[in-house]
């Protein structure tokens, strides 16, 4: 028996001895106890902290994690840098690739994740002429590939063009969001790297004006897409998650609510999901503070209700990803990116919540 096989055995049955802990424990998933957003967890700790000052902030916008603890961050300060930053489980920081100066200062790198074959992938969006927008995948010497690329210019009267934001990988397939058309972009392995058209595309996924966001955060869970749409209605007070099924042909069935439009979900990022089937996802705010800062993380649950579990400013700032453990020691723990775009703490916090992730590719 090879290590690789040695390590997927020990790998699930770890899974089932922690998922089995967490069932008799709770009906469903943690937060079914978490009524009226009580703090039923154990203290978050932070992970890694960014910079931020009166020159420049970081945004850690997405994450993921390998196999050996260590978190990948799509890092970008908006003025000149931006990549993918390395954090090792004791907090050690590594920018791993990186594009040009003038290439970051027009751009921002969003969705993080592995493929099916353990390799690092980010988008990169770009309002400038010096990179391509769309999916990079990381090398081992710190290049970055350019894998798919998405149109900027086919819908002249929409500023922005496309806004790609989520990044999951599925079959050998590439998917990603579109925060502006309200869309998904999909890539075939035999398809060419250059896309003309989403794959999916539908009112239900769209923002309800140019000045919000539609499709934002992406998941599987069986044979299903996940989708967060940050906001949901014309006013701008509700956001949702939305369920596309996929085909046995790989073809997209019809999208429907899984949460229909709700004040709970406004600003809905990323999403992720436990192994017993819980959607914990993140918020970029919260709306019941005015201004509206902070943030939420929350999980939805069987019953399809939506249940925040934390919306405290002083530890989540502009919300964005939520990720969990891969080791034996964080299987039970949910890492979240806080943007810091509010307050000024961009940083990735750790919360024991007692029940492990969903298995995700991972290096």
């Amino acid at each position: 028996m090879n290590i690789r096989v040695q390590r997927s055995i020990i790998r699930a049955a770890c899974l089932v001895l922690v998922g089995s802990i967490a069932l008799a424990q709770s009906p469903g998933p943690i937060a079914q106890g978490a009524a009226a957003g009580r703090a039923v967890l154990l203290n978050p700790k932070v992970v890694a902290s960014f910079e931020c000052n009166s020159t420049h902030c970081f945004l850690v916008e997405s994450i993921t994690l390998d196999h050996k603890g260590n978190i990948y961050g799509s890092l970008s300060d908006w003025i000149g840098t931006c990549g993918v930053v390395k954090i090792t489980p004791k907090g050690e920081q590594t920018m791993i690739a990186a594009l040009p100066s003038n290439a970051c200062a027009l751009g921002i790198m969003l969705g993080v994740a592995f493929d099916e074959h353990n390799r690092l992938h980010v988008i990169f969006w770009s309002w400038g002429p010096d990179a391509s927008t769309g999916v990079y995948r990381v090398e081992e010497n710190g290049s970055l590939t350019l894998v798919f690329q998405l149109p900027t210019n086919i819908w002249p009267n929409i500023w922005p063009n496309i806004w790609p934001n989520g990044l999951a990988f599925r079959d050998g397939n590439i998917y990603v969001s579109d925060s502006t058309l309200g869309a998904i972009w999909r890539k075939a392995p035999g398809d060419s790297v250059i896309a003309n058209a989403p794959w999916y595309q539908d009112a239900i996924l769209a923002p309800p004006t140019p000045d919000y966001w539609g499709a934002n955060g992406i998941a599987f869970y069986g044979n299903s897409l996940y989708i967060s749409v940050s906001y949901a209605s014309a006013d701008g007070t509700t956001g949702s998650i939305v369920r596309l099924p996929i085909m046995k042909d790989g073809s997209p069935g019809t999208a429907e609510y899984f949460v229909p439009p709700d004040p709970d979900l406004r600003a809905v990022d990323g999403i992720a999901f436990d192994v017993l089937g819980g959607l914990w996802f993140a918020t970029n705010s919260n709306p019941n503070t005015d201004p509206a800062i902070g943030g939420r993380v929350g999980v939805v649950g069987w019953d399809r209700k939506v249940r925040i579990l934390w919306d405290d400013p002083a530890w989540l700032d502009y919300t964005s990803m939520v990720a969990f453990g891969t080791t034996f020691d964080t299987l039970g723990t949910l890492f979240v990116s806080n943007g810091g775009m509010l307050t000024g703490r961009p940083d990735v916090v750790s919360v024991f919540v007692g029940i492990p992730g969903l298995p995700l590719p991972a290096r």
